[in-house]
């Protein structure tokens, strides 16, 4: 399937370096990109400069919980 097929997408470690890059590539294109990282503060800038839908998380916490839940 190309990748114009896809529209909805989850991106691991977006708060910086190559995450964020792909955040920022992929909702320019018009993606709806829902962007995970241990970084609350530094999700909810790049959500605002992107419209990405921010959710903090630690995937190496097997029991931790959304601290920003999204709200749909």
């Amino acid at each position: 399937m190309p990748l114009s097929d896809y529209r909805k997408v989850l991106i691991t470690g977006a708060s910086s370096g190559i995450g964020e890059a792909v955040v920022r590539r992929l909702t320019s294109h018009n993606l709806e990109v829902h962007a995970l990282a241990r970084r609350h503060d530094r999700l909810s800038g790049l959500a605002a400069a992107t419209g990405c839908i921010p959710l903090a998380l630690d995937l190496r916490d097997t029991d931790a919980k959304l601290r920003n839940p999204p709200e749909h």
